[in-house]
């Protein structure tokens, strides 16, 4: 009705100087209604002509060519032209884009990407690992780049055979000792932020720790503590230490030929040499920092820690302080009686062992 409305309007205004104010007739499709306020400003408008509005109905009013005429689906567009040429393009490109002779796995498999080619000439001087694989980066990509590279030079005999490399020894394990104190392993730890050390003592069968606190690791101090040690828990065979200011001295040697053990010295700055003492020093230096970041008397809590760990299994499954139930050693002769579960301990022992060589070897590369 409104599209009606205005073309009565538009008519009128453009014929409004050629026949002035004649008599106008205009159909509409709909009957009579209240107008909407844009009809009315547009009938207000009409008002300067002699304009008769009567209503037809739809079927005696034939509609015109084009309000009517459909728009096809497919219209013609202005680039018709540039589309039909891009689509052609497309199609060429996927209809020839792998040969027809060749399907997809031999286009995968095509010896025309020079993989090894290009592995040999980018290793071609010998160098190392990472020098092969910059040098790659820096030309070519293809899948699995980085470990073609690192094979192809670890598989290179000649870059193997002038490649220095130092490898550890493997591992001698050595068998438990005949029967409890019988070799033991000393050392010190410290100095602490009090100025003291730690005698620290441990027995190569039971692993049972002895720690004394001393002032000082002259012979003076060490060999007292020492004494004391022994005459609790008998004199050992043999005391393996390392070549320390305390061990070296005459005295020491005096007083180990006096005690009557033989004193044995590992190689200096070789922890590798008393496994059992060194292995001990860091449990233990882990203890003190735990009672001083937990504001413990350090003392208390060694002696807490002290208790705790004798009575705790090891690799044997027997804790250290069952194991030390034995008559002690001193400078009379005596014959050694070996404990019960003797060979149930050694066989423990020497599984726990052999584990810890393979894990070494293995992580050493030897």
């Amino acid at each position: 009705m409104e599209l009606q409305t205005f073309s009565s309007l538009h008519l009128r205004q453009r014929v409004h100087y050629g026949d002035g104010s004649q008599a106008t007739q205009a159909h509409l499709e709909q009957p009579k209604v209240q107008a909407a306020r844009p009809h009315r400003t547009m009938g207000t408008r009409l008002q300067l002509y002699n304009l008769k509005v009567e209503y037809r109905k739809g079927s005696d009013n034939p509609a015109d060519y084009m309000s009517r005429h459909p728009v096809p689906a497919h219209a013609p567009t202005k680039n018709t032209c540039a589309t039909k040429v891009a689509e052609a393009y497309v199609n060429f490109i996927i209809q020839n884009k792998t040969p027809k002779a060749m399907t997809l796995d031999e286009t995968l498999k095509d010896e025309t990407l020079q993989k090894h080619r290009v592995l040999k000439l980018a290793h071609e001087a010998h160098q190392g690992i990472t020098k092969t694989k910059a040098l790659l980066r820096e030309k070519v990509w293809f899948p699995n780049i980085d470990r073609q590279a690192e094979a192809m030079v670890r598989n290179c005999l000649a870059c193997q055979a002038n490649t220095p490399e130092t490898h550890n020894e493997p591992l001698q394990m050595s068998d438990l000792p005949d029967t409890v104190w019988q070799d033991v392993s000393a050392d010190f730890y410290g100095p602490l932020p009090t100025g003291e050390h730690l005698r620290v003592i441990v027995d190569e069968y039971s692993r049972y720790p002895v720690v004394e606190v001393i002032h000082s690791t002259s012979a003076n101090s060490v060999i007292p503590v020492m004494d004391k040690i022994l005459s609790m828990l008998g004199i050992p065979r043999t005391v393996k230490t390392d070549n320390g200011p305390p061990f070296t001295g005459e005295q020491f040697s005096k007083f180990a030929v006096y005690m009557g053990f033989h004193h044995r010295k590992s190689t200096p700055l070789w922890p590798q040499a008393k496994t059992t003492a060194e292995r001990f020093m860091r449990t233990l230096g882990k203890c003190l920092r735990v009672a001083h970041m937990a504001n413990i008397p350090w003392k208390q809590h060694l002696h807490t820690f002290l208790r705790e760990y004798r009575a705790t299994p090891h690799s044997t499954t027997t804790s250290p302080a069952e194991l030390l139930k034995c008559r002690i050693h001193t400078k009379m002769p005596s014959v050694s009686t070996p404990l019960g579960p003797d060979e149930d301990l050694r066989r423990r022992d020497r599984k726990a062992k052999a584990k810890m060589k393979t894990y070494t070897d293995t992580r050493r590369h030897t």
